[in-house]
């Protein structure tokens, strides 16, 4: 059998295990969040483009299971293996490929790109065949390869706004090793290609008066510059955590000392498309709070150079020590959800609390034909509308964070309806139901969630 077809066998075993795995734990409140924008499928939403919720409504013939909701990140997570997989076969030959499976396989971080449904799932699918064909493309392989780089580039700007990243990557990188790519006509037409994933997001927030464009300004940028130090310095630790420290060492000696290949062209592209990401949140971080799964595309291109430099001879033993660790901490990191872990060193108690939340709603209440649902934000609202029986519709009454929920309820008479309120609640909270709807009445209070951080939350029947 040929690599790729060894290569398409190890990715469909893979897929098996966590799509199995995926049916066994709770969803996360984010998922259930991104799961209801495929319920009102959209040109974009507030919060990011809608290429997640589009994929979620494509496998959505599957059901609306756990495992059936993920299936759309297991897709995306095997697409990109594959992708850097065939880019290390193209560059290294068959074991820089093997490896870069394995390295890739046994990464935390990608464990949790397959279990839990993000916007980064289709980033990162269209980010790594982007470099793929991206590779091939300016390396001679053909001209339809820069027409699928374009098409990659498109999709990725509809999954997720950081995908400018790429764009600016490849700017510089052209600008400073390839200038002969701006008078290739291919490339220009893959740029007009590319530019065409902007049209449903200027569509959206044309209608919706550009605050999705306002918002995601905001939420990663600051108008002081003052540096924050101790949020920099946990953004620079967890950076190298991302690929484990043992890997995160070898792609940086895979970097600044693959001394045989630094004229190659494969070399300086996939550096370009490594280091720019990188230093690009590692700048923005001295003056805001950067989130830690932001700055991993920029990792995807150092992965190949990993395993072409492994390949090569180097770090061999180091980098099977690397494996095992990581493939500990995944195994570690997959497992404890079942264990009877002590709180204080279990990892998954984010996801306990959610459901059980929603039981307790149900054990009190009594539902009729005009029985409507209403929350305090986002998270509890997704998680109630993907656990009630038969998907109900949940409503917002009381402020929180703009959200994609305000655009929804935009316009609702909450004084016609009635129902049941479930959420946090302060002194704030109870004046806006009870502005809202009239008349309030107390059913019960519970605490859910970590027990080392539980949250407190509050059922009332709201309403007439």
């Amino acid at each position: 059998m040929t690599f790729r077809t060894k290569l398409l066998f190890a990715l469909l075993a893979a897929a098996v295990v966590h799509g199995i795995y995926n049916f066994l734990i709770p969803l996360h409140p984010d998922e259930a969040y991104y799961w209801l924008w495929s319920v009102y499928p959209d040109w974009s939403y507030f919060d990011h483009p809608a290429m997640i919720a589009w994929m979620i409504k494509a496998l959505s013939f599957l059901g609306d299971s756990e495992g059936a909701v993920r299936a759309t990140t297991v897709l995306c997570m095997s697409g990109a293996c594959y992708a850097l997989s065939m880019l290390s076969y193209r560059i290294g030959g068959e074991r820089a490929g093997w490896i870069l499976f394995i390295a890739f396989s046994v990464l935390p971080a990608a464990a949790m790109g397959y279990a839990f449904v993000t916007p980064d799932s289709p980033l990162m699918l269209f980010w790594c065949f982007a470099l793929y064909w991206g590779y091939l493309a300016i390396s001679g392989e053909g001209n339809r390869y820069f027409i699928l780089t374009g098409v990659a580039i498109a999709l990725m700007i509809v999954s997720k706004y950081t995908a400018v990243l790429f764009i600016g990557s490849l700017f510089i990188y052209m600008l400073v090793f390839d200038r002969k790519l701006f008078k290739n006509k291919y490339m220009w037409l893959a740029a007009i290609i590319g530019a065409c994933g902007v049209i449903p997001i200027v569509i959206w927030n044309m209608q919706n008066d550009w605050i999705s464009i306002k918002f995601q300004y905001t939420h990663g940028t600051s108008d002081s510059f003052k540096i924050l130090w101790d949020e920099w310095l946990l953004l620079l630790g967890g950076i190298q955590l991302l690929p484990t420290p043992i890997f995160a060492f070898i792609m940086y000696k895979a970097s600044f000392y693959f001394k045989g290949y630094r004229r190659e062209q494969w070399f300086k592209f996939l550096l370009t498309l490594f280091l720019v990401p990188i230093v690009f949140f590692l700048y923005k971080g001295l003056f805001k709070k950067m989130e830690l799964n932001w700055p991993i595309i920029g990792f995807l291109a150092a992965f190949p150079m990993m395993a072409v430099y492994i390949a090569a001879g180097y770090h061999k033993r180091l980098f099977k020590a690397g494996a095992i660790f990581a493939g500990v901490l995944t195994v570690i990191l997959l497992v404890s959800p079942f264990l009877p872990l002590p709180d204080s060193i279990n990892i998954s108690l984010r996801l306990k609390g959610n459901k059980e939340a929603v039981e307790e709603l149900k054990s009190v209440m009594v539902v009729d034909n005009d029985t409507k649902f209403f929350s305090d934000y986002l998270i509890n609202a997704s998680i109630m509308t993907y656990y009630l029986d038969g998907h109900p519709r949940v409503y917002v009454p009381v402020g929180a964070r703009f959200n994609q929920f305000n655009l929804w309820d935009n316009g609702t008479d909450y004084s016609t309806m009635k129902g049941y309120y479930m959420g946090a609640w302060n002194k704030g909270k109870q004046k806006e139901l009870l502005k809202a709807f009239g008349k309030i009445e107390f059913i019960k209070k519970f605490k859910t969630g970590n027990p080392l951080k539980p949250k407190e939350l509050h059922i009332y029947r709201v309403g007439e």
